[in-house]
């Protein structure tokens, strides 16, 4: 409640003709309230289009020398359609957020993590792990392969399936480098069969970044150490591949892929609701 100066009229002044006008653009007609000419009962609808009623909408009422403000709008006639365009807004901005996090979580941080980390040349898999922690992309010497005879698979849902890297058919003092994959080593014994394990001219890894998956290779390969007796020091995990760069490249080209798809099946349903949403509203106003 505003409280005019002691010296005021008790009188209702007239509304600014800005106001007016603004009521004339949105299309709502003056209530029961003084309008521009001062007229304190001025004829409802009077000079103006009629699209919802603004009630009790002049900013100046006096009543006792006491001055309040009073805007209450009900545009019963439009509301839906507001409400409509509210929620589809609402719902594009949460689908935009959760797909933008699901594309950048699957396809983007392990490949723009990977391209931050070293990458080492003519790799012996007899090297210990500690000496190549930063690596992201390791190349092995000639001779390196995977000793598919000692993969082994550990199984929680999903299976967790691993083979180390060799060089030769001597036994090593320590297999920290392995090749990993999921749900690719069928059968009882395991059968390796993740990435490019049967090709010949593989001889790359790169690195492993799911922190939620290297607990169960880790375990898989303790498991592998029982079943073989073999020994690992520092286990490392890798995809094996001829080429990890082309591997980075078309994790990051798969998700410019989901993009312009959920692009695409956004548009399409977005242009269904609107096209319900046009034939619903032109009914009801009809």
């Amino acid at each position: 409640m505003i409280h005019p100066p002691m010296h005021l009229p008790c009188e209702a002044p007239a509304v600014p003709t800005t106001w007016v006008k603004l009521m004339e653009q949105i299309g709502a007609t003056w209530g029961d309230y003084p309008d521009a000419t001062g007229d304190p009962n001025p004829v409802e609808g009077s000079g103006v289009s009629s699209g919802g009623v603004w009630g009790r909408t002049n900013p100046y009422r006096f009543e006792g020398c006491e001055r309040s403000v009073w805007v209450v709008a009900s545009c019963s006639k439009y509301w839906p359609r507001y409400a409509f365009f509210s929620f589809a807004i609402a719902a594009a901005v949460l689908a935009a957020a959760a797909c933008g996090e699901f594309n950048y979580r699957t396809y983007n941080v392990a490949a723009y993590d990977l391209k931050n980390m070293n990458a080492y040349p003519d790799v012996n898999p007899a090297t210990k792990g500690q000496q190549l922690m930063d690596a992201g992309r390791l190349y092995f010497v000639d001779g390196s392969a995977l000793d598919l005879k000692k993969a082994m698979s550990f199984k929680n849902d999903d299976t967790y399936c691993v083979a180390p890297i060799i060089l030769g058919k001597d036994q090593m003092a320590s297999y920290d480098f392995w090749a990993v994959g999921v749900n690719c080593c069928p059968g009882q014994s395991p059968d390796f069969r993740c990435g490019e394990y049967n090709n010949a001219h593989a001889r790359a890894g790169l690195r492993l970044m799911s922190d939620v998956e290297r607990p169960f290779y880790r375990l898989a390969v303790q498991q592998a150490e029982a079943a073989y007796n073999i020994r690992t020091e520092h286990p490392m995990f890798f995809h094996w591949v001829q080429d990890p760069v082309a591997l980075t490249n078309e994790w990051i080209s798969d998700g410019h892929r989901f993009v312009f798809k959920s692009m695409g099946v956004f548009f399409v349903f977005n242009f269904f609701c609107v096209s319900c949403a046009i034939i619903v509203f032109s009914k009801f106003s009809g």
